[in-house]
């Protein structure tokens, strides 16, 4: 992922915070630990805890946006049996997430 697109995200948000997501130079935090301001939208992208992840989200701040990444994808025709970003090595202009980063401040 490019640097403009990395400065777009504050956190990732895992219980674990040696999670694979450590080594991307993002700070990892836990859901307690989110801020209840200036977070616009939470993007789900676990595949192995999604059900988790949606109940969850139903307790996110209503000024959060959630992107489920899965409903995207299976309104696409894409459909996954794993985590979307597994095993898949792209180029920074092949991430195309159905909206415009740029517009993300």
């Amino acid at each position: 992922m490019s640097e403009k697109y990395k400065a777009k995200i504050a956190y990732f948000i895992d219980d674990n915070k040696n999670c694979a997501c450590k080594d991307c130079g993002i700070p990892v935090i836990t859901l307690s630990e989110l801020p209840k301001e200036n977070i616009c939208a939470i993007i789900l992208s676990s595949y192995d805890y999604l059900n988790m992840l949606r109940r969850e989200s139903k307790q996110y701040p209503k000024n959060i946006d959630v992107i489920d990444i899965y409903s995207v994808l299976e309104k696409n025709r894409i459909y996954c049996t794993k985590s979307f970003y597994m095993d898949i090595r792209l180029d920074d202009e092949d991430y195309d997430v159905f909206f415009s980063l740029d517009e993300v401040e």
